[in-house]
C-alpha cells in the first residue's frame, strides 16, 4: 500500500468535509430570524361563557430567533397592544366584546422599547423577533344586536349611578326580530331584574353591591314572558339577545 497516497487522500477527504461543514454553518447562520405561529383562526361567541385559548392551541416554530426572553402579545386589528399575557391561556376574550384581536409571539433581548399596553407593535424598537399574527374573532350571538361599550364600574356610596348617554353604541344591522327591549339581568344572565326603556334609565347604586348585565333583546310579535323577576330561559317564543355589557357595583374602599 502506498502510504503517501493514503495520507494525501485522507487530507483531501478531510478538506472536503471541512469545506462542506463550513458552508452548511454559513448557510444556517445567514438564515433570517423568524417565528412562525400555526393554529386558528379562532372564533368565540360573546355571551356569559368564559372564552380562552388552550396553551397548545397555537404552535410556535422559531429559527435563529433573537433573545432569550419571550412573551405573548394581544393586539387589536391596528396592532395596538391590549395585553401581554404570560401564557396563551391567560386572556379571557369574552369580556372584550364583539370584534377581532390578534395574537403574536415575540422573543427579545433586554433594552427593547414599546413592548407595553397601549403601544403599537409597529413601533417596537430594539433587538427582537416578532411572529406572524393569529386572528381571534369575537362574534355576536346569532341573530342578536351588537353592543359596544363598557364594562362599567360603579361604587355603591349613595350617589346616583347611571350609564351615560352614548356610552353604549348599538348596531342592529344583522339583528333578527321587529321589536326590541332593553333587559337587565343578574350575574347568571337569566333572571330579569328590569326592562328599562333605555340603557341610561337604570339607577345601579340602589341595587347594592353585585354584578349585573345589560342586554338588548330583539324579537317578533307573540313573544311573552319578558318581565321583571322572570327568567329568560322561561320566555315563550324566540328572542335574540345581544352580547352582554357587564356592570359591576362595588363597595367603597377605605
Amino acid at each position: 500500500m502506498n502510504f503517501k497516497n493514503l495520507f494525501l487522500g485522507s487530507i483531501s477527504v478531510l478538506a472536503l468535509l471541512t469545506t462542506s461543514c463550513s458552508e452548511d454553518d454559513t448557510t444556517n447562520n445567514n438564515q433570517k430570524p423568524s417565528i412562525e405561529l400555526t393554529g386558528g383562526p379562532f372564533n368565540f361567541t360573546v355571551d356569559l361563557e368564559e372564552d380562552r385559548l388552550e396553551d397548545d392551541a397555537i404552535a410556535v416554530t422559531s429559527t435563529n430567533n433573537v433573545g432569550d426572553q419571550k412573551k405573548w402579545i394581544v393586539t387589536d386589528e391596528e396592532g395596538n397592544i391590549l395585553g401581554l399575557p404570560g401564557k396563551l391561556s391567560g386572556p379571557e376574550f369574552n369580556e372584550a366584546g364583539v370584534g377581532t384581536c390578534l395574537v403574536w409571539y415575540i422573543s427579545y433581548e433586554n433594552g427593547i422599547s414599546g413592548l407595553e399596553v397601549d403601544k403599537n407593535v409597529n413601533d417596537l424598537e430594539g433587538n427582537f423577533t416578532l411572529s406572524n399574527s393569529i386572528n381571534v374573532v369575537r362574534s355576536q350571538p346569532t341573530g342578536g344586536a351588537i353592543l359596544t361599550g363598557g364594562p362599567f364600574e360603579f361604587i355603591v356610596d349613595g350617589t346616583e349611578d347611571r350609564i351615560p348617554e352614548g356610552a353604549i353604541v348599538v348596531d342592529q344591522t344583522n339583528a333578527l326580530g321587529s321589536n326590541s327591549i332593553w333587559i337587565v339581568t343578574d350575574e347568571t344572565g337569566d333572571t330579569i331584574l328590569g326592562t328599562p326603556p333605555s340603557f341610561t334609565a337604570p339607577e345601579f347604586d340602589e341595587a347594592g353591591v353585585g354584578t349585573c348585565y345589560v342586554w338588548l333583546a330583539t324579537y317578533n310579535d307573540g313573544v311573552t314572558g319578558i318581565i321583571k323577576d322572570s327568567k329568560i330561559s322561561d320566555i315563550n317564543g324566540s328572542i335574540y339577545l345581544s352580547n352582554p355589557i357587564k356592570v359591576e357595583r362595588k363597595a367603597p374602599t377605605n
